[in-house]
């Protein structure tokens, strides 16, 4: 997961408590120029294989895929 230059497929996520229709707008506005594609990424096959999330760690954690996920991603050791 991450960024390089050039051209490349992204994934955008809006969720949070506040005003989430407002900022996928923001994102859509941003991304007008791309054609998105919808969907892939909500299937746990796609997501369990993007984040590496094994059966074995499914079923040592006692929560849900989108829980590790969020896991995952708080993780992620960003350069800055």
């Amino acid at each position: 997961m991450g960024v390089d230059e050039g051209r490349q497929p992204v994934c955008v996520v809006v969720a949070g408590g506040g005003d989430e229709a407002a900022a996928a707008d923001a994102v859509a506005a941003m991304l007008a120029s791309v054609e998105p594609v919808v969907g892939a990424a909500s299937e746990p096959a796609v997501l369990r294989a993007f984040f590496d999330v094994s059966e074995a760690e499914m079923a040592a954690v006692d929560g849900s895929l989108a829980g590790v996920v969020r896991e995952r991603v708080a993780l992620l050791d960003v350069e800055k």
